[in-house]
Order: structure tokens, then sequence, then C-alpha cells
């Protein structure tokens, strides 16, 4: 690589929302060079462009349909003026102007960035935005910039700055995402109202149905009945013969005793006994 000022375009490593500027600015210095060093081959200053543009550049140029044209020496074709149209389409890919307005009203100042160096910029992509020429225009400029700002969501922010877009079309666009919010959130509701207001015998959880696969419960071994796919405090074996059966029935042989204390169980209450 020669020793130039011009450092590769190594435009990968570049922010998307830079990139225009910056393909801008190397192709300026490059014309700058190309005319100091008095080089005024058509086939010299493509080659040269390529040379110092770099590798990233390269891999760019030679993927782009129609941008490396044959150079025939008895036409002298202007080859290097296609490569930089191409490269140019490429990199400057046509946006629309609320996407570039926006851009400019969210800039803001680098670490260690000047106010002259933050004018410059500012100036710069200033360039890109058209902000209207008479008053109504400028006023419907103004509203359509606030709304896409301050009320669109983000998904319909990404829908509007895709391409040039009236007032009245992002009124109507901001007021069908409205009401399509409304609809989704009523049955989001009425979702939640038939699955998350039931406590399910398995887990005791509200946020799912009873056979669903995502159960904390399933595969899970009972501490109390073995079984499994339920938790403990959560078993239908106590309920049905555990515990509170064996209860009953002591309760049952207690009373037993107290009504016929001299019967032929061998077991008498100790208020019974005669000392």
């Amino acid at each position: 690589m020669e020793n130039t000022p011009i450092k590769p375009f190594d435009y990968l490593a570049m922010d998307k929302s830079i990139l225009r500027t910056e393909w801008e600015k190397w192709l300026r210095s490059f014309q700058i060079y190309v005319e100091a060093e008095e080089i005024t081959s058509k086939y010299r200053q493509r080659n040269k462009l390529l040379h110092l543009g770099g590798t990233q550049l390269q891999e760019v140029a030679y993927s782009l349909p129609g941008a490396i044209v044959k150079y025939d020496k008895e036409l002298d074709n202007d080859v290097f003026t296609v490569l930089v149209e191409k490269l140019t389409e490429h990199f400057l890919r046509k946006r629309s102007t609320a996407f570039e307005r926006q851009l400019f009203r969210s800039m803001t100042p680098s670490k260690g960035e000047s106010f002259a160096q933050f004018l410059v910029r500012l100036r710069q992509q200033a360039k890109n935005c058209y902000f209207g020429s008479t008053k109504s225009e400028i006023q419907e400029i103004c509203l359509i910039d606030k709304i896409v700002d301050s009320w669109a969501s983000t998904k319909l922010k990404r829908k509007l700055l895709e391409k040039k877009v009236s007032l009245t079309e992002v009124i109507d666009a901001c007021l069908e995402d409205e009401d399509d919010n409304k609809h989704s959130n009523f049955l989001s509701t009425k979702a939640n109202e038939n699955t998350c207001n039931r406590e399910w015998g398995r887990c005791g959880r509200l946020d799912h149905t009873e056979t669903n696969i995502v159960c904390p419960a399933l595969d899970t071994k009972c501490n109390r009945c073995s079984g499994l796919d339920h938790y403990a405090e959560k078993c239908r074996a106590g309920r049905s013969f555990g515990f509170g059966r064996k209860r009953r029935r002591l309760n049952d042989q207690n009373s037993s005793y107290i009504l016929t204390p001299n019967t032929s169980h061998s077991f008498s209450p100790p208020w019974t006994s005669e000392y």
C-alpha cells in the first residue's frame, strides 16, 4: 500500500447511519489526490481507487454487476466513472427525507468533539434533508417529524421512515396502529382470563393449563404417594384414603370403648380400671 493520507475504505467497521457521509468524504479525498498527482488516465484512476480503497471496497466493486468494465485501449473508455457511479449508488442508497431529518435531529456531539467539528457534521447532514419551501409545507413536515418521534411505535416508525409519506398517510397509519393495538390487548386480556384465573391441580400455578408441557410438576415424584406429575401439597391420595380416614377409624374405635367398656375388647380405658 502506498504511503498516502488516504486510508482504506473499511466500511464494515462503520455505522450504517454514517456510511453515506463517509463514502462521500472518502471519494472527495481520492479525487483531490488524483488531481494533485496529475493522474489523467481513467484506467489508472480506476486501478488507484481499487488499490487505495482496500480489500473491503474491492469485494464490493467486483460483486456489483457492471461495476468492473473491461478497458479498451483503442476506445479509451471511461472505466473509472462507471465504477464510481456503481459504488456511489451502492453506498448512497436512496433514503426517505423523513429518515434523513430524523438522523439530523438525533445527532449529538461525540466525545472530545469541538463545537466547530460538530457544526460541520450538522451542515453535512442538513444537505441531505428537505425542510420544505412554503409555510404550509414546513408546518406539515414539522407535524410529521413530531408524530414519528413522539407517538409512533418502533415498528411503525420503521415503516414510516422507509419511504416518503404525506401527513395524511402518517395520521392514517397511526390511527390504524392504535386500533390494532387495542384489538390485540383485548384478545390478550381474554386469553389471560381463560387461563390465569384457575389454580391447576398438579402444581398450583395460574399461568398454564393442567396438561401444558411446561408445567413444572411434570415428571416430579410426589413425597406423599410416590406418584408422578404432581406436588405433595396437591396430592389427592391424602384426601381419599390417607390421614383423614385413619383419624376417623381411630375416633370410631374410641367411641366403642366408651360406650361398651365390658365387651370382649382386651383394652380398657385407664379411668375404668379398679385399683
